[in-house]
């Protein structure tokens, strides 16, 4: 009598062999060969962007290793991000939160904006900065790192807010005739971390405000 043995193999066809009353049926022999299922490809429609300034905050965005995201802006400039660059004019976004060490060291800006959203600026970020002559911080500015603004044009002209809380020492030139306008009282400014020796040879106007476009 015949016998019949089910196995799992991996051939697509069946056969028989009449001289040893043998044969083989597969899977495919009883039900159909199998359909492959077409893989569908997603296509994303959108441009690629120049630079980050092509894009706004919540901006939906497509990344080529990381796929779908949101622009939330960029937080940090970096250790010696453009150290002896040639770029005149910087305005920060709102933003960004932190400008590091050497950020803008002995480059060449002569025009600097900083928003609100900046609340620290690192150690030389913007030193020998010859051609800059004035500097306006904004109300989330808390703490100014060592000869930050040091070498910069000697008539430096420097708006604070009443919210900085750390002056770290030669975070400007000490030794220059700066303009130093600060928005709180004088009491307030005696409150601040390190102030005394910061500006020998300033004149510092109290209770000042000023109007910022930006």
């Amino acid at each position: 009598e015949g016998q019949i043995m089910v196995c799992y193999g991996k051939v697509h066809k069946g056969d028989d062999y009449p001289i040893l009353q043998f044969a083989v049926i597969t899977e495919s022999d009883i039900f159909g060969a199998e359909k492959k299922k077409k893989k569908r490809h997603r296509t994303y429609e959108g441009e690629k962007i120049a630079s980050f300034t092509d894009l706004s905050v919540g901006d939906y965005v497509v990344h080529e290793s990381h796929g779908l995201g949101i622009y939330k802006g960029i937080e940090k400039i970096g250790y010696a991000a453009f150290q002896g660059n040639n770029l005149k004019s910087v305005k920060l976004s709102v933003t960004v939160k932190t400008v590091d060490a050497y950020a803008f060291y002995n480059s060449k800006v002569s025009e600097l904006i900083l928003s609100d959203g900046l609340q620290s600026i690192g150690d030389y970020a913007f030193y020998y900065c010859r051609n800059l002559k004035e500097v306006n911080l904004g109300d989330g500015t808390e703490i100014i790192g060592d000869k930050a603004f040091y070498e910069c044009d000697k008539n430096l002209v420097v708006t604070l807010r009443h919210n900085i809380k750390s002056i770290v020492y030669r975070a400007f030139d000490v030794w220059e005739p700066i303009q130093l306008y600060y928005s709180g009282t004088k009491e307030q400014w005696k409150s601040i971390y390190y102030p005394s020796p910061v500006f020998p040879m300033a004149k510092v106007f109290y209770n000042h405000h000023t109007h910022r476009s930006d």
